[in-house]
């Protein structure tokens, strides 16, 4: 959808606000912006064939002889945008102050409600939660509206402009409040009010009911919180997020959704209003709703890991260096040496997880096996601390299994990731643990080629967050958010309901198979990738918004996601026939230096293939058949661990280059038709000749004609069904191959049995009218 046409949808959802939003179009008027027509808005396929046609040349030629700006121009535009900044603080603080306003009298109101508390008070408490909860929503998506606005307006004044004043304008944007305002407080307070809420309430009314099924099963907690609940939230450490994985008779599953930047906030309101949102207590880190966690990966040289990721192996053993808060450890503090064995992410398995914490300064000694975990437990039961004999054996053994696996595979730090999380969970509950990953950057922690990142440590120290100050093609950004629910329930129970309900609440997408590492790899070192993740290419052709919810919430009606074109998604809403020499606004990897990684180029398999099938992404949709089929269509998905090995193999790697959705140019339906027109062509050659044959010629010539006649009605017959074939293939965008290899061979052995059938009869009646 085009910026200008979603803006305005917008305003007409808000009356109320419009004339506080950017004013886009007055904006556009300055740069001397040709408005686009509502043809080209609503119809976009056609204005492309417009483009197509033989006068875009000389179209894109004088729009590109456009005179620049003039001073006075240039003033007017720099007026205009300082009004519009100011009016966008001004309106964006007033509604903050009042939401703020809002929360603390929710608050007080629920605290002095009388236990069970009256009716008037329910209905007080839960207007109040409905105003804050809407104003919450509104106001954060008008600030990324407008936000977009003015990145959008900046490019195209770049263009065009005396000046470039992007990176100046948006540093001064950066210093005012509402510019990529995430609302964290004001979400951590409406958490607040709806935990204390479902307190006083209990088990009756609405949110008693939306209580019990934020709780789902119950089961017994085995993770208990550090303390009390503090305002409502529970408070505890990082490592009490991971549920007991040694209880008997329960069924553990893993929910994990990509979250479009646009729905992150509202994402986040409707979860808040399930599970409370969790503030850690780790002493490396103040209390903070949104905790920064980083993550190395390690993997060997052939980046076995990462293949059989890839691949959709199961048992996969990835091990992985976690902590929280510094973009580098210091060297007293713990971190987390996780190994994971990867399960079915088709059947949403919950994977198997052995953790050890070590502190940063042994860890470097750990990797390269000139320090020993032994050491340290043998001084443990020197003193008789940290736990029985029985708990330090177990430790012990532990400790060896993930050395001897780093060793033996010689495995060392390949990637880092590091991202925003925000986690909810019920206090003293861990049946329902959601953590939603936002801000996510990758960057390169390997030596591959002999250029040492790290020098002598397990870990680069030149870089800091955000990462922004990386050279081209030592790291990217992901845009998308990744969201992850965990449950827990026993044998013959269910998830929660709402847990369930979430993939058709048009907020989310379902991705199992979706690993940071795997995509980061592939980004950054796709030359040493043997095979490309399937949603590498996926996040450019799914939409994964859902722009139009008439309700809000998991009621909201639920509409058809298909296959964008790969043009269509966030389309800048000038015409002007130029290539942009920037990176798309709403592209969702990106390098952190703002410069390009060289993506490896999707191919097409055959000629003429336009893509993968098309489907609804509603909560009947499956991701993963979407990615079987694709798989099965290039040979990069075997359903067997053993076929998935043979595709590794060097003897059989086929391109590395997974045959992806391309966006359909008008030239493609084009093709068909003159394809079509073509065969109808010969057939009427064909015709003509049998037409004569019939009405002029003798009983042999008539024969003859008949023959033919049949022949030019099989031929026009298989042309039509050729061309309806091969536009249903487009409009679906079908992977599978459009060539036609009957035909043209149908073809030359219909004529050659024509022409045998002439030449024998012709033959035949000569030798028989010769003989006396």
């Amino acid at each position: 959808m085009k910026f200008g046409k979603e803006l305005s949808e917008e305003l007409e959802r808000t009356p109320g606000w419009s004339q506080y939003y950017l004013n886009y179009s007055h904006l556009k008027a300055l740069l001397k912006e040709d408005p686009v027509s509502d043809d080209e808005e609503e119809n976009p396929s056609e204005a492309q064939a417009s483009e197509s046609s033989a006068g875009s040349a000389a179209l894109r030629k004088a729009k590109k002889a456009r005179t620049k700006l003039t001073e006075d121009e240039e003033s007017a535009f720099i007026e205009g945008l300082e009004a519009e900044n100011e009016k966008i603080l001004a309106f964006h603080a007033q509604h903050k102050m009042h939401l703020s306003h809002l929360l603390s009298h929710l608050l007080e109101l629920i605290e002095s409600s009388p236990i069970p508390p009256d009716f008037r008070t329910i209905g007080e408490v839960e207007h109040g939660l409905s105003a804050a909860t809407e104003e919450a929503r509104r106001l954060g998506r008008y600030g990324r509206l407008n936000y977009t606005g003015f990145m959008k307006i900046l490019k195209k004044h770049d263009k065009r402009g005396l000046y470039r004043i992007s990176p100046t304008f948006v540093l001064r944007l950066e210093a005012t409040s509402w510019f990529r305002d995430d609302l964290r407080d004001e979400l951590v307070d409406l958490s607040r009010c709806y935990s204390r809420w479902k307190t006083v309430r209990g088990s009756s009314g609405s949110l008693g009911r939306l209580h019990q099924l934020a709780q789902g099963t119950p089961i017994t907690s085995s993770a208990q919180p550090s303390g009390p609940p503090r305002e409502g939230f529970v408070e505890q450490s990082l490592a009490t997020l991971q549920v007991d994985e040694r209880d008997e008779g329960l069924v553990r599953k893993t929910f994990k959704y990509w979250v479009h930047p646009n729905n992150i906030t509202d994402l986040k309101i409707l979860l808040l209003q399930y599970l409370p949102v969790l503030v850690f207590t780790d002493k490396t880190r103040s209390n903070d709703p949104d905790t920064a966690v980083l993550n190395v990966y390690l993997d060997d040289d052939d980046l076995s890991t990462y293949n059989d990721l890839a691949t959709n192996l199961t048992d996969v053993s990835q091990v992985r260096i976690k902590w929280v808060g510094q973009a580098v450890p210091k060297p007293h503090q713990e971190v987390t040496l996780e190994l994971q064995k990867s399960r079915d992410a088709a059947a949403r398995e919950m994977p198997e997880r052995l953790r050890l914490t070590i502190k940063e300064k042994y860890l470097s000694g750990f990797l390269d096996g000139s320090w020993s975990y032994a050491d340290k437990i043998a001084k443990w039961r020197e003193r008789n601390t940290h736990g029985s004999k029985e708990e330090l054996d177990d430790l012990e053994r532990n400790a060896r299994l993930v050395q001897d696996l780093i060793l033996s595979r010689r495995l060392r730090p390949v990637l880092r990731t590091a991202y925003k999380r925000t986690a909810f969970q019920v206090p003293g509950r861990d049946n329902v643990i959601a953590s939603l990953d936002t801000e996510i950057k990758m960057l390169r922690e390997d030596d591959f080629g002999g250029k040492e990142r790290a020098g002598k440590s397990w870990i680069r120290k030149d870089v800091a967050w955000p990462y922004d100050l990386l050279a081209p093609g030592e790291g990217i950004r992901f845009d998308t958010g990744i969201l992850e629910i965990r449950v827990v329930y026993p044998v013959g129970g269910h998830a929660p309901e709402w847990v369930r309900g979430l993939a058709g609440s048009g907020l989310v997408l379902e991705t199992p198979s979706f690993s940071k590492y795997v995509h980061g790899v592939s980004q950054l070192l796709p030359s040493k990738c043997a095979v490309l993740p399937f949603w590498s290419s996926a996040l450019e052709t799914l939409d994964i918004r859902h722009p139009n919810r008439a309700t809000w919430g998991l009621t909201a009606v639920e509409e058809d996601h298909h296959f964008r074109q790969s043009g269509d998604e966030d389309e800048d809403d000038d015409d002007d026939g130029e290539e942009d020499d920037e990176e798309s606004d709403e592209e969702h990897t990106r390098t952190v230096s703002s410069t390009e990684t060289s993506k490896p180029s999707s191919g097409t398999g055959a000629s003429g293939q336009s893509g993968a099938t098309t489907r609804t992404l509603g909560s009947t949709f499956s991701f993963q058949e979407w990615l079987r089929d694709v798989g099965q269509t290039t040979g990069l998905w075997a359903e067997s661990p053993d076929a998935s090995r043979a595709v590794l193999g060097k003897a059989s790697i086929g391109p590395k280059r997974v045959a992806i959705p391309v966006r359909i140019e008008p030239k493609v339906y084009f093709a068909n038709e003159r394809t079509l027109l073509d065969w109808l062509s010969f057939s009427t050659v064909i015709g003509g000749l049998a037409l004569g044959l019939l009405n002029f010629a003798d009983p042999i010539g008539q024969t003859m004609g008949m023959l033919f006649t049949v022949v030019t009605l099989g031929i026009m017959w298989y042309a039509v069904g050729i061309y309806m074939w091969r536009l249903k293939k487009i409009q679906s965008r079908d992977p599978s191959p459009y060539d036609d290899r009957m035909g043209p061979a149908l073809l030359v052995v219909c004529l050659f049995v024509c022409l045998f059938t002439n030449f024998y009869l012709r033959y035949k009646d000569v030798i028989v009218g010769d003989q006396p």
